[in-house]
């Protein structure tokens, strides 16, 4: 529903930003060209809701065709660059595990101690229902 009320947005208020008129056939080459990459999100959760896969499943064919369509359909991939590719998306994965960590442990020495029923006791004597 945003993208099409978006998209009339522009369609309306393009011309008074100065946007030059695309011809159709830029359109058509341009509606056929994100067509495939649009495709991924339908595939990914037609796939879980069918029951044909797992979640984590759908995850590495997301991957898996993105890839295919940035190596081999779009030519926007060289495989030179893949080893730093799958470095960067490692370390950016780690970072975020770290960060998973550190809440997982935080959270549990909360609970251990009993904060929440410290604080919901503590909120129950300090509020008045009068």
């Amino acid at each position: 529903m945003l993208a099409l009320g978006l998209s009339i947005y522009v369609y309306f208020f393009a011309g008074d930003l100065g946007a030059t008129q695309t011809k159709k056939q830029s359109r058509r080459h341009a509606l056929l060209h994100g067509l495939l990459p649009a495709l991924m999100p339908v595939f990914v959760v037609g796939a879980i809701l069918a029951g044909i896969v797992t979640p984590t499943e759908a995850a590495a064919f997301a991957v898996v065709y993105a890839l295919l369509l940035g190596v081999v359909l779009y030519r926007n991939i060289k495989l030179v660059n893949l080893p730093a590719i799958f470095a960067r998306a490692m370390r950016d994965s780690a970072v975020i595990m770290v960060i998973m960590g550190a809440v997982a442990a935080a959270n549990w020495v909360l609970t251990f101690e009993r904060v929440p029923n410290m604080l919901t006791e503590w909120a129950l004597m300090s509020i008045d229902t009068q």
